[in-house]
């Protein structure tokens, strides 16, 4: 899970390179990466009956959002 903060902090840095420079189309491009690759996270996990709330708990989405959370207190 540890990839998740760097993966934000790229995007926030992709994000800053201005409409005007010559990267911005490769910045644009490695963003929306990014992002596919943030969506791997949300992925479901198919829970075994009765299991739901324990899925959950295990699921990459809930430990992504911990670590967000985690980091934005730290």
């Amino acid at each position: 899970m540890t990839a998740v903060n760097t993966l934000l902090e790229t995007y926030t840095l992709l994000q800053a390179v201005p409409s005007s420079a010559l990267a911005h189309e490769n910045a644009q491009r490695a963003c929306r990466e990014v992002v596919e690759t943030l969506l791997a996270y949300t992925q479901p996990v198919q829970p075994d009956a009765g299991a739901e709330s324990d899925a959950l708990a295990r699921s990459l989405w809930t430990q992504m959002v911990a670590e967000v959370s985690y980091t934005s207190i730290t």
